[in-house]
């Protein structure tokens, strides 16, 4: 599972941190709850990510059955948009 934040009232998770299937649900958390916003494009596990709660980053990852795939996706954290740079 990849995430971002920087600090204990704003964070972002977002994949899966369980082998498959990989999911690409993404939560942001308020500090009091988390909120289930917009999913990735596609569902990965094991992928990492960068940044913060309104401008992260995931990359990489792993799709079923366990192949490694090059997959950047950007969070412009405002809920409504996903944007794949790359995927193979």
């Amino acid at each position: 599972m990849g995430g971002a934040g920087v600090s204990n009232t704003s964070a972002i998770a977002f994949g899966s941190g369980e082998p498959p299937p990989g999911t690409g649900h993404v939560e942001t958390w308020n500090g009091t709850v988390w909120i289930n916003v917009q999913d990735m494009n596609s569902g990965v596990y094991g992928n990492s990510g960068n940044g913060t709660s309104t401008a992260a980053i995931s990359s990489g990852g792993l799709q079923p059955p366990g192949s490694a795939v090059a997959q950047t996706e950007e969070w412009y954290g405002d809920g409504k948009l996903t944007e794949t740079f790359t995927t193979s």
